[in-house]
């Protein structure tokens, strides 16, 4: 039986090109994508949402990204994922999932995601509960 591919995003994110200028950078680029990526998926929507979900999931973030310094700002998420080529991006997403499907055999899973009306709460003003799905 021939090994599967790794199908971890850090495997095919070494190979951006990092804008951060050597002299003062103070963020992993991987955590910069990663971290991101988490909070999107979470329902995150602004830059602020961004910094809010990091801050809060700091310490489960620790796990596996580094952040040497502080979670990165809200500004410093926008100006970094903005220098970033957005094929060079693509290219390092498709190429994981291409090995997620390899590690899984190529079975499909789908996902589907949707708010949970009943969470709604129009008194206090809160949006409904992301539901995601499997």
């Amino acid at each position: 039986m021939s090994a599967l591919p790794q199908a971890s995003i850090p495997v095919y994110c070494t190979e951006f090109t990092n804008p951060c200028i050597q002299r003062t950078k103070q963020h992993e680029l991987l955590d910069v994508l990663i971290s991101p990526l988490c909070a999107v998926i979470c329902g995150a929507n602004t830059w602020m949402e961004l910094e809010a979900y990091s801050k809060a999931k700091e310490e489960w973030l620790k796990q596996f990204l580094t952040f040497p310094y502080v979670i990165p700002s809200h500004n410093t998420f926008a100006r970094i994922l903005a220098q970033l080529d957005p094929k060079e991006l693509q290219r390092c997403f498709l190429c994981q999932i291409e090995a997620g499907s390899e590690v899984t055999y190529r079975e499909v899973v789908a996902v589907e995601g949707r708010p949970y009306v009943a969470s709604y709460d129009q008194v206090v003003g809160k949006g409904a509960i992301p539901m995601v799905s499997a």
